[in-house]
């Protein structure tokens, strides 16, 4: 697997020279890429009708203030995130992304704890937002909207289906249509 780009731009101005290296190439069978610029869909769209051969997997992001999320948020939320998560999964399943992993499943009522690693730009507090929050003490448990998002997309989208072009836009209004080899119909979001 070839990862390790932090945004999707990056991804796109490095990748080609593993890529079209046929000596390099071989070992690669998955093109990972993360997530955190929020933007830039289009170069990985460009990536994949390149190499269309081998599968994208956009392998980890989250919303945390170092990753460029506006400070203005407060995290963790159960409900600040609830437009943003289905855009982006949205632009990146319309660029090809055949795999999509949200960086922290369960965190803290305080979106920890954290890494602390100046290396990656990891600061203290490292604040982040999950899928879901235990609250430590009261041990209640949250489903923040991103759990939302993604429960309904694994609702319907299956292991083995395959999403298919669609054309045509309504305006505040995306849709994906993906088949799978054992149900007669596709599935619209």
């Amino acid at each position: 697997m070839i990862s390790e780009a932090p945004e999707r731009k990056v991804a796109f101005d490095r990748y080609h020279e593993v890529l079209d290296d046929p000596g390099a190439r071989k070992f690669v069978s998955v093109v990972g890429y993360h997530g955190y610029d929020f933007k830039h869909f289009d170069k990985i769209a460009a990536l994949e009708a390149k190499y269309s051969d081998l599968p994208f997997w956009m392998d980890e992001l989250c919303y945390a203030y170092e990753a460029g999320y506006p400070k203005t948020k407060n995290f963790p939320s159960t409900s600040s995130m609830t437009a943003t998560p289905g855009e982006i999964y949205f632009n990146d399943l319309e660029a090809g992304t055949s795999a999509w992993l949200y960086w922290n499943a369960i965190l803290d009522e305080n979106g920890g704890p954290w890494a602390v690693s100046p290396v990656h730009g990891n600061p203290d507090p490292n604040i982040q937002h999950p899928v879901v929050i235990i609250n430590k003490i009261t041990h209640e448990i949250t489903y923040t909207g991103v759990y939302y998002y993604l429960a309904h997309f694994s609702k319907f989208v299956r292991p083995g289906a395959v999403r298919v072009q669609t054309t045509g836009k309504a305006k505040a209004c995306e849709s994906c249509h993906f088949s799978h080899p054992r149900a007669e119909w596709s599935r619209k979001f």
